[in-house]
């Protein structure tokens, strides 16, 4: 996104341009998480959640997930193969095409998930049982979409930039690896959570 969004909004007055465009992609994005926050809290708690054991549930899930990240286990075939289409861009304009991209992602259901740590966040705010909780979790999510988005004037001012971008975001193992670290420490934080 980074890589699209400031190319796109490139030329005469391209500032002002690439902050509307950063505005709506951070509002499509945020808006979105929050409706699917909602909707899965929501939908926890119409089917009996929050569940007591449901700490260590998510904590199983969060091992499981952090060994996928780094292929201990053979990764599930992805339920979704799209991505955001491109011809957006020329239908819609700059600020449209990153709203809807924003929307697009933001929503986390519609479009191919690279990380599973995804997946666990969303089986989290299902067994929340909370649309409050679910609309706090998912509304950081979306801006945390957002923000990778704001680093791209200062990272894409150099052509030769685009290259080394391209190597630190797309499927690079490292990126899996952090994942993985990051869902085993929310693993022990449940576990400890649940039996203290």
């Amino acid at each position: 996104m980074i890589g699209t969004i400031t190319p796109l909004v490139q030329g005469a007055s391209s500032s002002k341009r690439w902050f509307w465009a950063f505005t709506s992609y951070t509002f499509g994005s945020t808006a979105a998480s929050a409706f699917t926050g909602v909707l899965l809290g929501g939908l926890g708690s119409l089917v009996g959640g929050p569940w007591s054991q449901g700490t260590i549930g998510l904590a199983c899930a969060a091992v499981v997930f952090g060994l996928i990240e780094v292929a201990a286990v053979p990764r599930p075939p992805r339920l979704i193969q799209r991505s955001t289409p491109r011809a957006w861009r020329q239908r819609f304009g700059p600020t449209g095409s990153a709203l809807l991209w924003g929307a697009d992602l933001g929503l986390a259901v519609t479009t191919r998930v690279t990380f599973s740590s995804t997946w666990f966040l969303l089986a989290s705010v299902f067994t929340l049982a909370s649309p409050l909780s679910g609309l706090a979790l998912m509304c950081a999510y979306g801006a945390g979409r957002a923000l990778l988005v704001a680093s791209g004037p200062l990272i894409l001012r150099d052509p030769d930039h685009v290259a080394v971008l391209d190597g630190l975001l797309i499927g690079v193992r490292a990126w899996h690896r952090l994942h993985a670290y990051a869902l085993v420490v929310i693993a022990v934080l449940m576990t400890w959570m649940s039996v203290t």
